[in-house]
């Protein structure tokens, strides 16, 4: 696949790595933030938009049960988020987060698994909203994208310096380069994601078993509730 049909299909992750200075920003916001580009937020309401006057309120949320307003909790893992909420909430808004800062919006750990915290969504746009259904088929190809253009550390590397105009050719770093890197970011030891599994798995596994499968521990350690083995 030609590098503009790459960008094409990966427009939204564009808009996140522009965003960044280094490709090592970029790439640790990629791995450790999960910042895919795509960005998705559950509700009850077809007619969402997103409310200064309102936000998170619920025990995934960091109002921890109370309103936070102007907050807003998104995600770049759609299942987790529809497994949650099986019930009750029906609708999906695909959320533009091109225009807000980097700095804005973090993971955190509230319990569903890959939840990001949008301090500030002022900047934020709702490209729409859509069924559940449609909104799963809309995950699933931007992940299929992901996977057949984004196969390792080097062709994020390529891709991100398309997107900054920087040179392909730049040079690759060593294996203990890329180690240490992963180290630091994951801890010593740990093995690189985007070698061990691939970037979809790899995502799940580390995430927490959702709350009615078992105790919020990564998935990868198959720990689930005696009722459910």
């Amino acid at each position: 696949m030609n590098d503009e049909k790459v960008l094409g299909k990966l427009k939204p992750l564009a808009g996140e790595a522009v965003k960044y200075d280094t490709f090592d920003d970029f790439e640790s916001a990629f791995l450790r933030e999960i910042k895919h580009g795509r960005y998705y937020h559950v509700t009850d309401n077809p007619n969402f938009t997103i409310d200064p006057e309102k936000g998170p309120r619920d025990m995934s949320s960091m109002a921890m049960g109370g309103v936070e307003k102007g907050k807003m909790m998104i995600t770049s893992d759609l299942p987790y988020w529809t497994d949650f909420y099986k019930e009750g909430r029906d609708y999906v808004a695909i959320v533009d987060m091109s225009q807000v800062p980097k700095e804005r919006y973090w993971q955190v750990n509230r319990g569903f698994g890959n939840e990001l915290y949008v301090d500030d969504p002022s900047k934020a746009k709702v490209i729409k909203v859509i069924s559940v259904a449609e909104a799963g088929r809309d995950a699933e190809l931007h992940q299929n994208a992901l996977e057949e253009s984004i196969t390792g550390s080097d062709a994020l590397r390529k891709f991100y310096n398309k997107v900054k105009g920087g040179s392909e050719m730049a040079k690759p770093r060593t294996e203990e380069e890329r180690i240490a890197i992963h180290e630091r970011i994951f801890g010593k030891g740990s093995k690189p994601p985007l070698e061990r599994l691939g970037l979809g798995q790899n995502k799940n596994d580390m995430m927490p078993m959702p709350p009615e499968s078992g105790p919020p521990l990564p998935k990868t350690f198959g720990i689930r509730w005696p009722w459910k083995k």
